[in-house]
């Protein structure tokens, strides 16, 4: 039901058998405190909580926390993690492992077209590639780059051939036809992404450790260059929870944020499987609302 007609077929078909929150938001309107917000429930500051002078406050982020209960920590970006200092955040959650532009490693294409480093089907064939060799248990994070300027990335063409077929299947008026081949870039690109976390699952779903994995799929804001009604639609952004284990999939009507991301992670860790949560804790968020209205 996106009003601008969706473009996510795989997200779509994903959501249909996971927890989806339709009326979920971001925390910030630019990437600066992604990480901080759905990782560690913690205030923006002025300048964002990454931005704080080092040491970074101590917290008990989700990395920490499941890091001192025997979880390896990886994060997988196809830029640099040095940008908002989101190096600096990882690192004093003690995160073992971070794979980014500066040690990408060999046989794989930087993104000609973007400043940004890899494209996301190079971020995901990376994190393919590892997958047999990941121990559970882990926390892994993968922070895709391409739905983001410049919209341009090798064999565009052929997702932009997608593109005119997903518009002929949307059945669209022909001016927001007309609206969506002006901006096909974007459009491509969103198509594009989609198709690479498509094939990240299809992967996922061939390891052992699948059957006991929980999936938490968001963005960090919406996008700015399509055309946004109410300002609040700047923060606008998916929740899809999704997990072989969830006893029944649910569309959440609830508001949330992702500052309640890791107060319900954590209770759910606590009350089901054993895991530590402190009794005391900095977080702002309160937990997921789950109403289905």
């Amino acid at each position: 039901e996106a009003p601008l007609g969706s473009f996510t077929p795989f997200l779509d078909e994903l959501a249909a058998q996971s927890l989806y929150f339709d009326n979920f938001l971001a925390n910030q309107g630019r990437t600066f405190a992604v990480l901080p917000s759905l990782l560690g429930s913690l205030p923006l500051a002025e300048e964002g909580f990454s931005a704080l002078q080092p040491p970074l406050p101590e917290h008990p982020g989700l990395y920490r926390l499941l890091g001192g209960q025997g979880y390896q920590g990886v994060f997988y970006n196809g830029t640099d993690t040095a940008f908002d200092n989101e190096r600096g955040y990882l690192q004093s959650q003690g995160v073992e492992r971070i794979i980014d532009l500066t040690n990408f490693g060999p046989g794989y294409e930087r993104n000609p077209y973007s400043q940004w480093g890899y494209a996301d089907a190079e971020l995901v064939s990376r994190v393919i590639a590892d997958l047999p060799q990941l121990q559970p248990p882990f926390v892994l994070g993968l922070q895709t780059i391409s739905m983001h300027t410049s919209y341009r990335f090798p064999g565009q063409a052929h997702w932009r051939q997608r593109l005119d077929g997903h518009l002929r299947q949307l059945r669209l008026p022909a001016s927001r036809q007309q609206a969506v081949q002006a901006q096909a870039d974007i459009y491509s690109t969103i198509l594009y992404t989609d198709g690479q976390l498509q094939r990240f699952f299809a992967a996922a779903r061939q390891q052992s450790w699948h059957a006991n994995t929980i999936y938490l799929i968001t963005g960090d804001h919406r996008l700015p260059e399509i055309p946004i009604g109410e300002h609040i639609e700047r923060y606008h952004v998916p929740l899809l929870i999704h997990s072989p284990l969830l006893r029944q999939p649910a569309r959440i009507g609830g508001v949330s944020s992702h500052l309640d991301v890791l107060p319900s992670l954590m209770a759910l860790l606590s009350a089901r499987y054993g895991l530590e949560r402190p009794a005391q804790t900095p977080w702002l968020g309160r937990g997921l609302d789950l109403s289905p209205e």
